[in-house]
């Protein structure tokens, strides 16, 4: 599944739902590995970001931040890792990869990711991304088996109006504004 929208249209809060309900769901069985461009970027995004997992769902997680990585109260365990040394997805087997920002992160990282998703009846990627299209995540997106969901600005209900305002009015009609705002 893609989630593929311009900044502020909820990306992260809407992937950080599916993670948890993953863990909720399969419990102690659950692996997730969670990607994205740096190990910086993955920290201070995915999992300790506004609508980050740990952040969303803090009372649930045992999160230890020097090491990246969390287990849920029903056992599940979540790695938070960066794409810039793809042998370290080289080994490690999931149930559930999520990777923020597809098109920032390494194509070695994420095809390495691809190997180690192996565990459980139903495996599977998400991605959640601004349309900053490298010619292989377009190929993904329009592969027959990825799902895409569009999302833009306008879509965040969390979102205040003043701020959709004052987008709007700065970039709107602009190619920054159509990438950015509308996905």
């Amino acid at each position: 599944w893609m989630l593929l929208g311009g900044r502020g249209s909820g990306k992260t809060d809407g992937i950080a739902h599916f993670v948890r309900d993953h863990l909720l769901l399969l419990g102690p069985r659950a692996r997730v590995g969670i990607g994205a461009p740096t190990i910086q970027s993955v920290r201070d995004v995915c999992a300790e970001g506004e609508t980050g997992l740990i952040t969303s769902f803090s009372r649930e997680f045992t999160y230890r931040k020097s090491l990246l990585d969390a287990r849920h109260e029903l056992g599940g365990y979540v790695k938070f890792m960066g794409s810039e040394e793809p042998d370290r997805w080289n080994g490690p087997q999931w149930t559930l990869i999520w990777f923020d920002e597809l098109a920032l992160c390494l194509k070695e990282s994420f095809d390495q990711a691809q190997f180690g998703l192996r565990l459980g009846q139903h495996p599977q990627t998400v991605i959640s991304t601004t349309p900053k299209m490298k010619r292989w995540v377009k190929d993904l997106s329009e592969n027959s088996t990825t799902s895409v969901t569009h999302g833009t600005l306008y879509d965040n209900p969390a979102l205040v109006d003043s701020v959709k305002t004052r987008l709007e009015s700065r970039y709107g009609g602009t190619r920054l504004g159509r990438q950015e705002l509308l996905g």
